[in-house]
């Protein structure tokens, strides 16, 4: 049987899959990571070419750490980093980050972030800058919101790196017609 074998890095990670050569339509991605204290063996997903969609309850300042895990971990200054009403944007139209809130003010710019108060936020909006990962967090109650969209292999690692557990990846069902 002929298998592609698709590698991803993702600093000193790696993850790898075995598909067979169109004999299915999902793959297994094993993530293996030595600074996480919870061990993930499986995680079910659509085929790499096909991000899976997911979906999961997380609180305001778990999504801020996603967004500084994914994008200005070296960037942000330490001062910034606490509180879930400083936030950050990314105004292009690669990578972008838009922050909706009732109130908010531009702080600072830091190389393409720009750092932002907002007070009652009420949804964020995350693309990856290579595009395969699309997000958008939806406020619920106070600081818990509901997070849904495509993502990329290192994007499910920073969030779960993030301290975001139990995501659900949503297999949209095939039309047998």
């Amino acid at each position: 049987m002929n298998k592609k074998i698709c590698k991803e890095a993702h600093h000193s990670r790696s993850r790898s899959s075995i598909i067979p050569n169109g004999q299915i339509d999902h793959c297994l991605l094993i993530i293996r990571e030595s600074r996480l204290n919870i061990k993930i063996k499986n995680i079910s997903c659509l085929c790499v070419r096909n991000m899976p969609k997911i979906e999961v309850y997380c609180t305001l300042d778990e999504m801020k750490r996603f967004l500084i895990e994914s994008t200005a971990k070296n960037k942000l200054p330490r001062k910034y980093m606490q509180g879930s009403e400083i936030l950050f944007e990314r105004r292009q139209e690669q990578g972008k980050i838009y922050i909706e809130a009732d109130e908010k003010d531009d702080i600072e710019e830091i190389q393409d972030l720009i750092i932002v108060k907002a007070t009652n936020v009420l949804g964020i909006q995350y693309q990856s800058k290579s595009g395969r990962t699309n997000l958008i967090w939806r406020q619920i109650h106070k600081d818990l919101g509901k997070l849904t969209g495509l993502a990329s292999g290192n994007t499910l690692v920073n969030l779960l790196e993030s301290g975001i557990k139990d995501i659900r990846v949503i297999k949209e069902k095939k039309n047998y017609e």
